[in-house]
């Protein structure tokens, strides 16, 4: 929940500043989706490393 949280924060701030357009609704909403594909992203390359190495004992 913590790094939903923090990535979510994240990228909203990097949008906001990088494309230096402000901070609207789109901005919010893009950051948002962007801190749920990025630890989701984070978590599903972890579990593949951990069953890769479980398979292979």
């Amino acid at each position: 929940m913590v790094l939903l949280f923090f990535t979510c924060i994240i990228s909203i701030l990097y949008i906001g500043i990088a494309f230096k357009e402000g901070f609207n609704a789109n901005k919010y909403l893009m950051g948002f989706i962007y801190g749920l594909l990025s630890p989701a992203v984070a978590v599903y390359g972890n579990q593949v490393i951990k069953q890769i190495k479980k398979n292979k004992t």
